[in-house]
């Protein structure tokens, strides 16, 4: 108990003093804009599903999906097209539940 006092009373003496402290400099995160820069350039194309490729200088952006209908895609990155083939494996993997019987 007693060098607990002790150690208490140099830790107030210690912080009374002055001592010369390094500056904590702060973390500089990327500019928004060069993020942006930086997603779009990995990002899909929303009408082929290439990277590197400016949606808006596409050549499939008039594409009519073959799956769906709509203008703007082809049948290879259709949403609705996926959503079916996700419900379709969902189906498969509940039919295929083993029984007990050996």
């Amino acid at each position: 108990m007693e060098a607990a006092h002790k150690d208490a009373a140099e830790l107030q003496l210690s912080a009374a003093a002055d001592v010369p402290v390094n500056r904590v400099g702060h973390s500089t995160k990327p500019k928004k804009w060069k993020q942006r820069k930086h997603a779009k350039e990995n990002s899909k194309c929303i009408h082929c599903g290439k990277t590197n490729n400016p949606s808006e200088k596409c050549r499939l952006k008039d594409a009519i999906c073959h799956h769906c209908k709509a203008k703007g895609h082809i049948d290879a990155i259709c949403r609705k097209l996926k959503s079916v083939h996700c419900m379709e494996e969902e189906v498969s993997v509940i039919n295929t539940v083993e029984t007990g019987d050996n």
